[in-house]
């Protein structure tokens, strides 16, 4: 009898410790995190808005652009900076709207074990950094978003 309590408190207590590291893990806070951005964000999305989007691969310049949406839809995209030498900006087509970077974000947050962070801004929700790290120091890459603006129509 003993022996029956003591195996079903170890099980117990097994399942316990696995619930815990499981509901504490990156995929699953992420996903905690990422469902408060996106509130944060449809209750307070402006019709016109703009930022600007800087990424970095290993050791590369900054090549920040800022760009216009409205309505949902990019319609503008502009240097904001940063060295010539970053090459044509993207074309509006392909430009990221906040909706977008926050799809990106789920879409990193679905990999549990890799090693992509994110990082929200506390007001409006928006993706303010995503940064995936790995062991060699030049592998690397970030992306920011900064210096919002809502924009009048």
């Amino acid at each position: 009898m003993l022996r029956n309590i003591v195996a079903v408190l170890v099980l117990v207590t097994l399942v316990a410790g696995a619930v815990v590291w499981w509901s504490s893990s990156p995929g699953v806070t992420s996903r905690r995190e990422l469902d408060q951005a996106r509130a944060r964000w449809a209750e307070r999305e402006p019709t016109k808005y703009s930022f600007v989007i800087s990424s970095c691969s290993g050791m590369c310049i900054a090549c920040p652009w800022r760009i216009t949406v409205l309505d949902g839809e990019p319609v503008a995209v502009e240097r904001a900076g940063g060295d010539r030498g970053c090459g044509a900006p993207p074309t509006v087509e392909q430009a990221s709207t906040i909706d977008t970077l926050l799809d990106t974000a789920d879409q990193e947050r679905a990999r549990l074990f890799g090693h992509t962070w994110v990082a929200y801004d506390a007001h409006w929700g928006i993706p303010v950094r995503f940064e995936d790290t790995c062991t060699d120091a030049d592998c690397g890459s970030g992306t920011s978003i900064y210096d919002f603006r809502v924009l009048a129509e």
